[in-house]
């Protein structure tokens, strides 16, 4: 595999964060295969074994709110089906959940007092319909977790510099009392900083700016070596974003 791999590493969990060397086609990311197809795929191989994983797991991403729990009874069935949805929570060490991106947010949240982990895909459209409070709410009806408990990181995703927006996109604001604050005016364009705006839904559910990680939240957009479809509408290819467990608490 080409390239250096970005991995941010605790004793608890691990966070693979790619980028276009390290990219795979999107139709073979949302198509159902056997495991064994999924590592013999080079840079899914790498990813397993720098994460030392077991399992991979990837839903079809549609722009939803919808989202799954890997457990021992399903984990089979999610990566024999690959069912819609834009986030994965587990308690399961050693099983990757993964998203895969080409401008949408790519949002990890890691629960300390429960050793959950939880993956979101978050682009304007499941940003605009909360999908990362969705996730949260799953995750506290799930395993209990305390939003004062919770770390997040943000990974490479297009921000306010580039992701220029038309003017009816307001609309899709209208309900958020912070829309001035996450779209930006600059010589007559309109831009929309999707990173301040999942941010903010945190903010209003109780998360402090601190729990906040952005050291990776690199813009896709005006950065070389990024998979964008604003950039490069006719590629398929999409980088990736892998979180693991790495123990069972």
């Amino acid at each position: 595999m080409k390239g250096p791999m970005l991995v941010y590493k605790t004793s608890f969990f691990s966070v693979y964060f790619g980028d276009a060397q390290s990219s795979l086609p999107r139709d073979f990311l949302m198509t159902p295969c056997r495991k064994e197809e999924l590592w013999q795929e080079k840079p899914l191989g790498a990813i397993k074994t720098q994460l030392q994983l077991e399992d991979l797991v990837f839903l079809k991403q549609t722009h939803s709110t919808l989202g799954e729990v890997v457990s021992d009874e399903n984990l089979s069935a999610l990566m024999r089906y690959k069912p819609e949805g834009d986030f994965l929570i587990t308690q399961r060490a050693q099983t990757g959940l993964g998203v895969y991106t080409a401008d949408c947010l790519p949002i990890v949240v890691y629960d300390k007092a429960h050793n959950v982990m939880g993956m979101c895909h978050a682009g304007w459209m499941g940003t605009v319909h909360k999908v990362i409070v969705h996730m949260l709410q799953r995750m506290q009806k799930e395993y209990g977790t305390d939003l004062e408990q919770i770390q997040i990181l943000f990974g490479p995703s297009a921000q306010a510099c580039c992701y220029e927006v038309q003017e009816d996109f307001r609309g899709h604001l209208k309900d958020f009392s912070f829309q001035e604050r996450v779209l930006h005016e600059r010589s007559g364009k309109l831009y929309f900083d999707i990173p301040l705006c999942n941010k903010l839904q945190l903010l209003e559910c109780g998360v402090k700016p601190e729990q906040c990680d952005f050291s990776y939240n690199t813009c896709t957009i005006c950065v070389d070596g990024f998979c964008s479809n604003r950039r490069n509408r006719e590629s398929m290819n999409r980088q990736l974003t892998v979180a693991v467990l790495n123990k069972k608490i």
